[in-house]
């Protein structure tokens, strides 16, 4: 937009100007200006510029997609582990120390502040070709991610800031929940994250589990939170006896038999232990055996 005498008017065209305004300048003429001049940006506008989300999936695995859902490319191991490292933070900076500490643990450390360095820069490089030329930000000795993110885990923090849980919840925690929290990547950093969500997770299916049970109600869902909680803790004689009830109350003997002895064989095989009585007797009692 320019703001032109009358003989520069045919100027303001040849250099593809918006629009033009003489003096004097009128209200009503620069409000008119101003419209023109929004619509032409908003027309203008990329529509994928605001639909440019990374996508971080971390449960069961990690995974960070572009806007077309392509997975990112690392140039090195060390690059994947620090954007995680970084992202895990949820907006906060983090120190050039605790990184230090945390992704480069055991080395020298002028050597290792040059790999700190180098690991920067890659990450840096690799952001940037996806539209993010400043998508790691430096102040105070600290990095912060400025990125556009949409992540698994906050899909899960708002399912679980419902504190009460119906179906629909518990199957959207079980769609989330693929897994533990970075399951696959053996990060130490991340074992304090990773517990924290499995416990919730194991504590929030075993309720609706119990509940469920209480009111005699044997749906699919119910199911596969006691597939997962079994998953979560295969020796915990609770949930032994939620599936032993949950196939016994359908009469389903075969199903019965070969959990219990799967159960019975794999405490055995890595506790060295035997199904507690009370088990066993529920177990009899479902058979007919007592």
């Amino acid at each position: 937009m320019l703001r032109l005498t009358p003989k520069y008017a045919v100027d303001a065209f040849e250099v593809n100007a918006i629009d033009y305004l003489l003096k004097p300048i009128q209200e009503k003429r620069l409000t008119k200006t101003i419209e023109r001049l929004k619509e032409e940006i908003g027309g203008n506008l990329k529509p994928d510029i605001f639909d440019n989300k990374l996508k971080v999936i971390s449960f069961g695995g990690f995974q960070v997609l572009d806007s077309m859902d392509n997975p990112l490319a690392w140039r090195t191991q060390k690059s994947r582990e620090l954007f995680a490292y970084l992202w895990s933070k949820k907006d906060r900076a983090v120190s050039k120390m605790s990184i230090v500490e945390d992704i480069f643990p055991d080395r020298d450390f002028d050597k290792t502040i040059t790999l700190l360095h180098t690991t920067i820069y890659q990450l840096r490089k690799s952001l940037e070709r996806l539209g993010y030329p400043n998508g790691i930000i430096y102040f105070n000795d600290s990095y912060q991610l400025d990125l556009p993110i949409e992540s698994d885990i906050e899909k899960l923090n708002k399912v679980l800031d419902h504190k009460e849980y119906n179906h629909k919840e518990i199957k959207e925690i079980l769609e989330i929940y693929k897994g533990d929290f970075l399951e696959e990547e053996g990060y130490h950093w991340a074992i304090e994250i990773q517990q924290r969500y499995r416990d919730i997770v194991f504590n929030i299916l075993e309720k609706f589990t119990k509940d469920e049970l209480k009111k005699g109600r044997l749906s699919s869902i119910m199911k596969f939170c006691l597939d997962k909680i079994y998953e979560l803790d295969p020796f915990n004689e609770d949930v032994a006896k939620m599936l032993i009830h949950y196939y016994g109350r359908q009469s389903r003997r075969a199903s019965l038999e070969r959990f219990f002895n799967g159960y019975e064989e794999n405490l055995w095989n890595e506790m060295n232990l035997k199904p507690m009585k009370s088990t066993i007797e529920l177990y009899k009692k479902y058979l007919g055996l007592t």
